[in-house]
């Protein structure tokens, strides 16, 4: 028998060609048929009776080298591989011939300029076709029972599960067609051997296993293509699918493809004739608006992406609400400017991604590169960026943000960074598990890349400056609830290379939140000696009032010689607001043991100890200390008459003013001004006290006694009797 020569097919656009499959009662008897040209757009309104066939050309049982069965097409040979011959076998009626559309039959694959005008009509081809028929592999590993465990499943029967995942794992759920087989059919009808089923039903069924995350990860975005197909519109031809090119090849880049290039061909029209590396690079270009210089590799599957875009916020926290659900539901912290731009309008960053919730982290970047439409997510890799989504497109306005429209504001306004990424799409047969993979410099994942000693320079400037930048965020959004995380995330991932800034350090010194002090303990093992330690470091440290200024300090004295401890650093650590012992006494008690009478105690110092809320607590520790050296003025003294805080917070209400007096006796220096501070706070307890002390020698004058004379008129007699100078103006 001759083999099989195709003809030419007609010149217009939308035409492609049918098999006519020849009915048999003989189920083993050859396969007869013949081929047709059918034209896609003559309809006059009227529907298509043909059947697409959705299958891999080879099932899992089955090898590539094995011997290839055949047909007869107008009794000629045409040869099949195993897989589809039994897809054939189990199609063919015994009465009625049946129209298939089948991609290894229709389109002359030896013919490359004929499959690069027949792929791009796939769509149109699986979107009016009758049904579109997914041939999963004749029956095996209980595949039957499997078949009838989703069907009682889908009508709320538990059952056993072990077949149904067994039949998940055949090649047909991994292939990257399904994107254009099932993704715009209206009609879906599942076979395996013998044994049939709509595809509502088995999505319904499917819904309701408990998979792994790494079967769900292929199983997901198939599902998803297949469950709204009864509610899928009439196609119209060149209409857009509802899921962008980005999102497209996010959700199935880890799915197989015979040639690399179809790896994009269900989004775009690649050409078969270039190599892979430029098809890569032209969807890479396409993807960000041509404003990024993108470079890529024969023989390599990744794209290194230089240019420059916004920092949005980054991803606080990723979770999936229903296990089969193939949305990601995440919680955002943004940046100020875009944090202002959305307040007026919303009270929360929950947004609904479509995404696999294993592929988004904790810490993951939202970023908008320069050029494109919509904004991507980015990781972290050592010294350089790598992407995790090209694009995010939201799904609901439930909560938080709808859409990224009114972004065009920020990106006129907000700061540019220079960014580098890194891009894959996997070779077949590998996958891209980011989420998975320890950190990787930029030289070990792309090799081919070339860069002089100024560039890699200026690249690991603009990371670090980035990093810092996203760092002092997250130090600052003490409401995010995964801060700690997000923290730790930077630090796995940066892996020593991106050293931190001064700022970052004193964000952290300043913060008093638990997060912020486990990160700098990362921070002190993450960059030792070379950590930027300066008095403001240390003085945000003291002022802080949080744990962990208190153990970056005490860190400080044990493994540095020299710190730069001036007095503004002694009057911030007791410029405290909180009550009891407080972390700024703990600090300064640190600060004296340390350095003892090295330590600048200054008037000021003292005169900012005893105007705080804890001024007896900071006196007693200093003149515990300092002894008779303690510097105090008539401006302290005046400094401790004022303070109304202390009163309200002790039991003594001229507390300070005793503890000065006991200890300075007749050498504290009182004074009529001294006196004018006492009785402008709270009048006749503080004077009782200065009398106490002082009595006859206490400088009173109407100006002091004048304010309060009305209010408690026995004031105005010490324990001696003698009448304080009363003037004419009082009763």
């Amino acid at each position: 028998m001759a083999s099989f020569t195709y003809s030419k097919l007609p010149p217009e656009p939308d035409t492609t060609r049918m098999i006519r499959l020849f009915p048999h009662k003989d189920r083993n008897a050859q396969i007869r048929g013949e081929l047709t040209d059918y034209n896609l757009s003559n309809t006059d309104g009227r529907s298509h009776l043909y059947e697409a066939l959705s299958y891999v050309w080879y099932d899992d049982e089955k090898s590539s080298n094995e011997e290839s069965p055949s047909i007869c097409l107008i009794d000629c040979k045409f040869s099949v591989t195993p897989n589809l011959h039994a897809a054939l076998l189990r199609l063919r009626n015994h009465q009625l011939e049946r129209v298939l559309w089948i991609d290894a039959i229709c389109i002359n694959q030896s013919d490359n300029d004929e499959k690069n005008k027949q792929i791009p009509l796939m769509r149109t081809i699986y979107a009016q076709a009758s049904c579109v028929i997914v041939w999963l592999g004749e029956a095996r590993n209980n595949s039957d029972e499997a078949f009838k465990s989703i069907r009682r499943l889908a009508g709320d029967t538990h059952d056993d599960h072990d077949a149904c995942f067994m039949l998940l794992q055949r090649n047909w759920f991994r292939r990257i067609w399904v994107l254009q087989e099932v993704g715009v059919a209206r009609c879906i009808s599942i076979m395996c051997g013998h044994v049939e089923m709509n595809g509502y039903t088995f999505c319904k069924g499917f819904s309701k296993l408990e998979l792994s995350s790494s079967l769900l990860r292929h199983i997901n975005p198939v599902i998803y293509l297949m469950r709204d197909a009864i509610l899928r519109p009439k196609y119209q031809p060149h209409s857009r699918g509802t899921l962008s090119i980005g999102e497209l090849i996010d959700m199935y880049q880890n799915h197989d493809a015979t040639v690399q290039h179809d790896k994009v061909t269900p989004a775009l029209k690649p050409n078969y004739a270039l190599p892979w590396n430029d098809v890569l690079k032209q969807v890479t270009t396409y993807l960000f608006g041509g404003k990024c210089s993108v470079q890529t590799w024969p023989g390599s599957d990744m794209a290194v992406i230089q240019g420059k875009g916004w920092i949005f916020g980054y991803i606080d926290s990723a979770r999936r609400i229903i296990p089969e659900d193939d949305r990601a539901y995440v919680s955002c912290v943004l940046n100020h400017t875009v944090d202002w731009l959305y307040s007026k309008s919303f009270s929360s960053y929950e947004w609904i991604l479509r995404a696999p919730e294993e592929l988004i982290q904790e810490g993951d970047i939202i970023c908008l590169m320069q050029g494109a439409s919509t904004p991507s997510i980015i990781r972290l890799c050592k010294d350089h960026f790598e992407m995790v989504m090209t694009t995010i497109t939201l799904l609901t306005r439930a909560e938080g943000i709808y859409d990224f429209q009114s972004l065009e504001w920020h990106s006129k306004n907000g700061f540019l960074y220079d960014i580098l990424l890194t891009w894959r799409i996997p070779q077949n047969g590998t996958e891209n598990n980011i989420g998975l993979q320890d950190p990787v410099e930029l030289i070990k994942k792309a090799p081919e890349y070339q860069e002089c000693a100024y560039a890699a320079g200026t690249r690991l400037y603009n990371m670090a400056f980035t990093v810092n930048n996203i760092v002092q965020m997250t130090l600052e959004k003490y409401f995010a609830e995964n801060r700690i995380l997000v923290l730790e995330r930077i630090l796995f991932q940066c892996a020593g290379d991106v050293p931190f800034s001064e700022d970052v350090v004193k964000a952290a010194a300043a913060s008093c939140e638990e997060a912020a002090g486990r990160f700098m303990e990362y921070l002190i093992q993450h960059q030792g000696e070379s950590l930027p330690i300066s008095e403001d470091v240390i003085k945000a440290a003291a002022a802080g009032g949080g744990s962990s200024g208190y153990e970056f300090i005490k860190y400080l004295t044990h493994y540095r010689d020299s710190l730069p401890i001036s007095e503004d650093v002694l009057k911030a650590a007791v410029r405290d607001t909180l009550t009891g012992k407080p972390l700024g006494y703990k600090i300064l008690k640190l600060l004296l043991e340390h350095r003892g009478e090295d330590l600048p105690i200054s008037e000021n110092v003292v005169k900012a100890a005893v105007s705080s809320n804890n001024a007896v607590e900071y006196l007693e520790l200093l003149i515990q200390h300092q002894g008779e050296s303690l510097p105090i003025s008539e401006d302290v003294v005046k400094a401790a008459a004022r303070n109304r805080q202390v009163r309200v917070n002790t039991p003594s209400a001229c507390e300070v003013l005793e503890l000065l007096l006991e200890y300075r006796a007749e050498d504290l220096p009182i004074t009529e001004d001294v006196v004018k501070a006492a009785a402008m706070c709270d009048g006749p307890d503080t004077l009782q006290v200065l009398l106490s002390y002082r009595q006859n020698s206490l400088p009173i004058t109407d100006d002091d006694v004048n304010p309060y004379a009305t209010e408690s008129p026995y004031f105005l007699f010490d324990h001696t009797f003698k009448i304080a100078p009363i003037s004419s103006s009082q009763p």
